[in-house]
């Protein structure tokens, strides 16, 4: 008899890359006690080497040949494309050897998406998707990603065993658009962080708006060309500081000034130190000339370090997105939904000034924070592959060892 449900994680993205989505699967599954086994692309030059995968995983690396071989690994995202059959083939030999009751992936790292729902089809097990980002809305029909998207996107969604999301308003995408029912499985934070966190306000006077994160065109560009408009209206002694791998070149061909601006590339123990010393950190989300649908649903990763900073956070997003729901009606952030650099400037003094209203909101942010525990999640999500495999014919007893908060 088993004892738990054993998943088979398939992602092109897995620690030790860097990037939301291994941190969001580190995040969930550090508190998962079932049976877990991992198969990722080849992580890339971009990794942390101390960030490592909660689960034994296997890398499909690019063989090392003599003359070719650095190609082969500096191209290796670009040819995947051509080599579905051979990834299916490996993907279904682990499979079948390792005897999974559920095959989990998640998108849009589509190339192993892709394949592993082809591989989990072939075996004949369930296969589960995660939506961490959605697919179709955010990419050209005439790109790569689009084309495979137009092609597989229905199909894998509305056949997977469970269409897992990542925020209430993403379920409302699917359910409007395929007529899917979901399951949530959010953004969540290990137990261990969040109890070794000291969840008390840090007072300072620093008077820093601070951004974290990636600077996307989809995302947020036009929100940061905002702040940039802004910049010129704050007080003499606020400042702007973005911790990103984008420059002010990177900028200047954007058309944002900004010159005045602090730009640092840091280690995540830096960026996270320097979350818990600044005035403000900023939330930005397009309000216009983005990938609207994805802003609506996203939560953002970087808002995981963000509620257990001790710092007040600072929302700019369209009112009908996801983040500016969530944190009017927890608390956990000051929302600005009107597209205006003057209002930005002002509300952000007014915070910066305002004591009451920022331990207000860091109390709302530990709320928030607490309620997105790894454990409940993953209690949540080893529930339902133990209903699914005895659906099967299977059964086992779950083991239980979570502390829901």
């Amino acid at each position: 008899m088993k004892q738990s449900p054993r998943v088979l994680i398939i992602s092109q993205a897995l620690a030790p890359a860097v990037g939301g989505s291994p941190i969001l699967m580190n995040n969930l599954f550090s508190a998962y006690s079932g049976e877990i086994s991992a198969i990722s692309g080849y992580p890339g030059e971009r990794i942390d080497p101390a960030f490592l995968p909660t689960f034994p995983t296997e890398y499909y690396n690019p063989p090392s040949l003599p003359l070719v071989g650095h190609y082969l690994k500096r191209y290796h995202d670009s040819y995947l494309k051509y080599i579905h059959p051979v990834l299916i083939s490996r993907m279904v030999k682990t499979i079948r050897s390792w005897k999974p009751d559920v095959v989990f992936s998640h998108c849009p790292d589509i190339d192993y998406f892709i394949c592993a729902y082809q591989a989990a089809q072939k075996c004949g097990v369930p296969f589960y998707t995660h939506m961490h980002d959605l697919w179709e809305e955010n990419h050209s029909p005439d790109s790569y990603i689009g084309q495979m998207a137009v092609r597989w996107e229905k199909e894998i969604l509305t056949k997977s065993k469970r269409l897992l999301c990542m925020t209430s308003i993403q379920q409302q995408h699917y359910q409007q658009k395929y007529n899917i029912n979901s399951e949530l499985l959010p953004h969540t934070i290990p137990d261990e962080v969040l109890d070794r966190s000291p969840q008390v306000f840090h007072e300072t006077k620093d008077n820093t708006i601070l951004f974290t994160g990636t600077v996307s065109r989809v995302m947020n560009l036009d929100s940061l060309r905002v702040l940039a408009e802004a910049t010129p209206a704050m007080k003499h002694d606020m400042k702007v500081m973005l911790c990103t791998s984008a420059k002010h070149d990177d900028f200047r061909k954007f058309g944002i000034e900004s010159s005045s601006w602090d730009i640092r590339w840091m280690s995540r123990d830096e960026v996270q130190q320097l979350q818990r010393q600044t005035g403000i950190l900023f939330a930005p989300l397009s309000h216009k000339n983005g990938g609207m649908d994805e802003v609506r649903t996203v939560f953002s990763t970087k808002l995981l370090e963000y509620l257990i900073s001790g710092r007040p956070i600072l929302v700019f997003a369209p009112k009908d997105s996801f983040h500016a729901i969530s944190a009017r009606q927890g608390g956990w952030a000051l929302v600005i939904d009107e597209d205006d650099p003057a209002r930005l400037a002002s509300e952000a003094w007014r915070l910066l000034n305002d004591i009451d209203l920022q331990m207000n909101l860091v109390d709302g942010a530990y709320r928030e924070a607490q309620s997105r525990r790894s454990s409940i999640y993953a209690h949540k999500l080893m529930q339902l592959i133990a209903e699914d495999s005895q659906k099967k014919g299977n059964s086992y007893g779950v083991i239980s060892a979570y502390h829901s908060q």
